[in-house]
């Protein structure tokens, strides 16, 4: 079995791992995939140090003396804040022997409990990332992969389509136009922050 790595709590965005992979727009061919990418602070001492450990994993698996292709580990400056850091996981669907296909990531609340599978994390939740290394090779030298296995949400921003906040700043209004059928007292859909200590075993966190 493959060996499990943790990131520390770290900002996250573009959270592609709820429900199946992504296809891919720009080359069909290749195989639909999950994908996270996490911000990292350079003034933060556990961020950094954790770049350091996942700066290691090409090491460990092409050696001291392997070639370093150009985009050898998928960590670096961050194009939208040049003040962070960004590092990228992604981890390709495969089609077993059998005919089936494999697992996306498993996602979890800051309790270790299951999460729904509609779902979705938006941009700026936190967010701690489990993943293994896939190394690879090419003509033009070597790198490691890191393929997101567990994500443990610790802080959840709500996905919106339209980037306005999901939360709205209206309330309910006894008279005035109602769809048929509609309650007027059910609370419009708000955001929501559960913090819990995480405990037990069995995943990297």
């Amino acid at each position: 079995m493959a060996e499990l790595f943790a990131t520390p709590v770290l900002e996250v965005r573009w959270a592609k791992v709820v429900g199946d992979p992504e296809p891919n727009k720009w080359e069909p061919t290749k195989r639909p995939s999950w994908s996270i990418e996490a911000l990292i602070d350079p003034q933060n001492p556990e961020h950094m140090q954790w770049v350091a450990s996942a700066e290691d994993h090409f090491a460990q698996f092409h050696g001291d003396q392997g070639k370093k292709s150009a985009n050898w580990l998928a960590i670096g400056p961050d194009k939208e804040d040049r003040t962070k850091l960004v590092a990228k996981f992604k981890m390709p669907q495969f089609t077993r022997k059998d005919g089936t296909t494999s697992p996306g990531p498993t996602v979890m609340d800051a309790g270790k409990q299951p999460w729904p599978h509609n779902k979705l994390i938006g941009n700026g939740s936190k967010a701690r990332i489990g993943y293994t290394i896939y190394p690879w090779s090419s003509p033009s030298g070597q790198g490691v992969t890191m393929q997101p296995t567990h994500v443990q949400v610790i802080e959840l921003v709500e996905y919106s389509s339209s980037g306005a906040p999901s939360a709205d700043p209206f309330q309910v209004e006894q008279t005035g136009y109602k769809l048929p059928d509609a309650d007027a007292n059910c609370p419009m859909p708000g955001s929501s922050v559960v913090i819990t200590e995480p405990q037990g075993t069995g995943i990297p966190f």
